[in-house]
């Protein structure tokens, strides 16, 4: 049943039909077709999101810092040999060992400790030379041994300098012999040197020990604890031949070589 309502204002007329829900007819189902099109017509698609704006320009590099100065070339520095006898004999040998490089012998025949000390302390100019020291022989007692060798090193680390060496004292085979009246405090002397200093320490008289010869008088001196008569003056306690100089300026520039001074 269709009810029609007429509706009057001013010179307009509106009519509203209202449909009755008891008898159905053709007119409900295209509203529900209409209805159901409706729910599942899709939405307007999203908008798109912004594009991402340009990526900041990068900033400038920091300059790079001025590159080190190279370290000077340890295979030139000066080498400043300070002793007695021993030192002024191998001294002489050391210019041929390290072509090149300025070498100052420091070796005063006859000189103990104390004197060879007080030559250094004097010489300032020197500190900062790679310097190997061989001082004792003289000390017959060795009394102030260690404290005059104690003084030079204070004075070359006191200047920035680490690059020494302390070489053992050889034997004298007068006096020096394993059980000799001095040979206590020879291998005392030797064991300090090496216990205080053990980065800047050389055994050069257990390095000429395993230097002698094979022959029965060298086999027995080293069996005494002394250096090989074959690398000694003949008759001569202590001082060496030029193999014993040969062979300990070529140990010390090896060990030169090794800690690169």
């Amino acid at each position: 049943m269709r009810r029609r309502l007429f509706i009057s204002t001013g010179s307009a007329a509106f009519t509203a039909a209202a449909l009755s829900a008891c008898g159905g007819g053709g007119g409900g189902d295209a509203d529900a077709e209409a209805l159901a099109a409706k729910k599942t017509k899709p939405g307007a698609a999203p908008a798109p999101a912004p594009a991402p704006g340009p990526a900041p320009a990068p900033g400038p590099a920091p300059a790079p810092g001025p590159a080190p100065a190279p370290a000077p070339n340890a295979s030139t520095a000066p080498i400043a040999l300070w002793g007695d006898s021993m030192t002024e004999a191998y001294g002489q040998r050391m210019p041929a060992q390290v072509p090149g490089r300025q070498v100052y012998n420091g070796g005063i025949i006859g000189e103990s400790s104390t004197q060879i000390k007080n030559r250094f302390m004097a010489d300032t100019g020197r500190r900062s030379w790679v310097t190997v020291i061989w001082s004792g022989h003289n000390d017959w007692m060795k009394q102030y041994s260690m404290q005059n060798v104690q003084e030079m090193v204070n004075a070359l680390t006191s200047a920035g300098n680490n690059r020494f060496v302390l070489l053992s004292n050889s034997s004298w085979a007068n006096s020096q012999y394993i059980g000799g009246p001095e040979r206590a405090v020879f291998e005392q002397f030797n064991a300090a040197l090496a216990s205080n200093f053990p980065n800047n320490f050389l055994d050069i008289h257990g390095y000429l020990l395993g230097r002698g010869d094979g022959s029965g008088t060298d086999n027995a001196d080293v069996a005494a604890g002394l250096t090989p008569r074959s690398l000694r003056w003949s008759g001569d306690p202590i001082h060496l031949n030029d193999a014993g100089q040969d062979l300990v300026a070529a140990r010390v520039r090896q060990y030169l070589a090794a800690r690169g001074w």
